[in-house]
């Protein structure tokens, strides 16, 4: 193999409106074959392949070769800066997640507004693989009087290719947003969400942290009216 392109066609619901969302990675040319067209021949048929039937096109990665093709960045996530010292979790149990648990957090993933229809093997090998996009990852699960309310996807701080430090930062969440937002600082230094999440983003003003944005390296093309007139970029398929 000198050149690849790996896609998964998943559907999502959007605002109870479900759409299918083709998402791409793995886009490479082995070195000694470079700056031949393969990788863009084999990305097209890719594209040729999976876009009929589409309502999104979502890939890993912003380069020249995917504005071509007709992508564009997806808009930029709120990024909040955590509290050093922890506040009271008042009757909140933080615990790290387990094999019995996967069933509550896909519930609670369902249960949101924007969210991908993950199959049950989806869950498994995403909580075995112990994995966040580009680093390992600690799962959180947050209780309250014994009843699972919300989770947490962490990704661990680790050295970026720039030499600097990549803090621990929230990268997926669901459930009741006072009780994320109350277990937050007890489990990473960031919290990454969509703008969208207009709650979410009203709960963590009111406590004052520091509010910027973070522009991933992913670009998408709609490819429906649907598609165009909602939220879907709060989408996170990790």
């Amino acid at each position: 193999m000198v050149a690849h392109a790996g896609f998964v066609v998943r559907d999502a619901l959007v605002l109870r409106r479900k759409i299918r969302v083709v998402c791409v990675g793995a886009v490479f040319t082995v070195p000694e074959e470079r700056s031949k067209g393969l990788a863009s021949h084999v990305l097209r048929e890719v594209l040729a392949h999976a876009r009929p039937g589409a309502d999104l096109v979502m890939i890993s990665g912003d380069r020249g070769l995917y504005r071509r093709l007709g992508m564009d960045p997806v808009p930029p996530l709120a990024l909040f800066r955590l509290p050093d010292t922890v506040s009271a979790t008042e009757n909140l149990d933080i615990r790290e997640i387990s094999a019995v648990d996967l069933k509550a957090m896909a519930a609670l993933y369902d249960a949101e507004d924007v969210h991908f229809i993950r199959p049950p093997d989806d869950w498994t090998r995403l909580w075995t693989a112990g994995r966040l996009v580009d680093g390992p990852a600690k799962f959180w699960l947050v209780e309250r009087a014994g009843l699972v309310v919300a989770y947490l996807l962490v990704q661990h701080a680790g050295p970026r290719p720039d030499g600097s430090s990549r803090p621990r930062r929230i990268l997926e969440f669901a459930g009741a947003r006072d009780a994320i937002v109350q277990a937050a600082p007890a489990v990473a230094e960031e919290l990454l969400l969509p703008a969208y999440d207009t709650a979410t983003v009203a709960l963590c003003e009111g406590k004052g942290w520091h509010r910027s944005t973070r522009q991933f390296s992913v670009t998408a093309e709609a490819l429906t009216m649907d598609v165009t007139v909602i939220p879907w970029y709060g989408l996170n398929y990790v």
